[in-house]
């Protein structure tokens, strides 16, 4: 029986580096402080933030009050954004 590569691509996930042990979860709400287009680097309270690379960035400017969420990853040390919300 031949292998099912399409089968394959429809069945694989994406694993993300860290397991759920090392995430902790986090919410944010406030003005954006700076904005990185180019590295997708974000700071709101004082806190740098990574934003994941399928996250939408338009209207992302200083001064402009966001909602963030997502999880510190400890094997990494950094926060990344996965949701969100422009005010």
């Amino acid at each position: 029986m031949p292998y099912d590569y399409a089968y394959r691509r429809r069945t694989t996930t994406i694993t993300d580096p860290a397991p759920d042990s090392l995430r902790r979860p986090f919410t944010l709400a406030g003005a954006i402080i700076s904005w990185n287009h180019a590295t997708r680097e974000l700071t709101v309270l004082n806190r740098a933030l990574v934003l994941i690379p399928y996250l939408a960035t338009v209207g992302l400017k200083t001064g402009r009050e966001v909602i963030v969420a997502g999880y510190h990853d400890a094997s990494t040390g950094r926060s990344v954004v996965t949701r969100l919300h422009l005010d």
